[in-house]
C-alpha cells in the first residue's frame, strides 16, 4: 500500500502543478462535445435575422463566446477537482479525462 501512495503522492506534485491546464483541457473538450448543441441553439433563436447578423453573431461566439466561456468553467472545475482533498485529486482528474473520453465515444467523436 505504500507503495500507491508513494505512487499518487508524486502524481499529485505533477497534477496540482498543473491543475489549471487540466481543468482548461477538461473544459474545452466538453466545449467541442456540446459546441454543436450551442450553435443549434442560438441558430434557431436568429434564424430569422439578415445574413449579416447571424454571420457576426456567429462570429462572435465563436470568438468571444467561447472563450468565455472556456475562462469561467475552468476555474469551477479545478476546484471541483481539489474538492474531495489532496488524496482524490489524481483520481477524479483522471476519472474526468475518463469520462470525458466515455462522453466523446458516445457522440462517435472518436
Amino acid at each position: 500500500m505504500g507503495f500507491l501512495n508513494q505512487i499518487n503522492a508524486t502524481l499529485l506534485i505533477y497534477t496540482k502543478a498543473h491543475l489549471t491546464t487540466v481543468s482548461m483541457v477538461l473544459t474545452t473538450a466538453l466545449l467541442v462535445l456540446y459546441g454543436d448543441n450551442i450553435n443549434r441553439a442560438v441558430k434557431n433563436r436568429i434564424r430569422s435575422q439578415h445574413f449579416i447578423v447571424r454571420t457576426l453573431v456567429f462570429m462572435l461566439l465563436c470568438s468571444v463566446g467561447y472563450g468565455l466561456l472556456a475562462t469561467l468553467i475552468a476555474p469551477s472545475i479545478g476546484r471541483l477537482l481539489t474538492l474531495g482533498g489532496d488524496r482524490l485529486v489524481v483520481p477524479l482528474a483522471l476519472a474526468a479525462i475518463c469520462f470525458v473520453g466515455f462522453l466523446a465515444d458516445q457522440k462517435r467523436y472518436m
